[in-house]
């Protein structure tokens, strides 16, 4: 069974706004490359399991590790 991911956009004030929850992280890969080419801004996928952000996507580069 793949676990779920939420997908966070970055505010201002290092605010959050919940964007999305993805089954699987290749999927949750996907959907923020998507999201970073359609809406500017940072994109991050929490993985409430680890308690911890996994990746954070930019349009500067295409991923970052967090």
């Amino acid at each position: 069974m793949d676990s779920t991911y939420d997908i966070y956009k970055r505010l201002a004030e290092n605010r959050l706004a919940w964007m999305d929850r993805v089954r699987g992280l290749e999927e949750a890969r996907q959907r923020a490359v998507s999201l970073v080419s359609t809406t500017l801004g940072e994109y991050l996928i929490y993985d409430f399991r680890e308690k911890s952000v996994l990746e954070v996507f930019s349009p500067a580069s295409t991923r970052m590790v967090a």
